[in-house]
């Protein structure tokens, strides 16, 4: 999380609605996740209220994101750039 002391935080999903920013000390190294967007939000709790902050901003145990077993084919294979370290975990 570097050296800032609070982060952004949002009343909906979209990252529209700009609440008080929360303090860096508030939030878990990796907070549990209640729900995530489509824009990369998450909906976590901070200090007994939910809040959506930004995914990028926190580090969040792999277990806590949904992510689905999928095969690439070879054809398609070389189009894959990236992935997410130990998303694959539920896989085996």
């Amino acid at each position: 999380m570097g050296s800032r002391t609070s982060i952004k935080a949002f009343s909906d999903a979209e990252g529209k609605q700009e609440l008080v920013p929360v303090s860096i000390k508030d939030v878990l190294v990796s907070p549990e996740v209640y729900e995530i967007s489509d824009q990369g939000f998450v909906r976590v709790k901070v200090n007994g209220q939910q809040v959506w902050l930004d995914r990028k901003q926190l580090k969040i145990k792999p277990e806590t994101l949904e992510a689905s077993c999928l095969t690439v084919n070879q054809a398609n294979a070389k189009l894959v750039s990236g992935g997410i370290r130990g998303a694959n975990e539920g896989c085996k």
